[in-house]
């Protein structure tokens, strides 16, 4: 799905301001500085668009792989910032009583 900056804003602006998020913003510049290799002129090229950049950048939805991922990494974050809290929860040493 295509996505513009004036979408994000919008978006964004929905939000809460103090809301704590992650994105990922990629433009059509960060696309154009991928080198791709021409086997046929043996050679690197940068054969890039506005046109490719933008198929590339609204077919990036279509990577399942993408959001499992990220889902997998927030997974594990969870997990882990739950550990160190049963950790330290579990360090609280208490005072003996005499």
């Amino acid at each position: 799905m295509k996505q513009t900056v004036k979408d994000l804003i919008n978006h964004l602006e929905k939000l809460d301001p103090n809301e704590t998020i992650f994105s990922l913003i990629y433009t059509k510049e960060d696309v154009k500085d991928f080198e791709h290799y021409d086997y046929q002129s043996n050679e690197t090229v940068y054969p890039y668009t506005n046109e490719l950049a933008d198929n590339v950048l609204s077919n990036l939805d279509c990577y399942d792989v993408i959001y499992e991922t990220i889902h997998k990494a927030m997974h594990e974050e969870i997990s882990y910032q739950v550990d160190q809290l049963y950790k330290l929860e579990s360090i609280k040493v208490e005072a003996p009583s005499y």
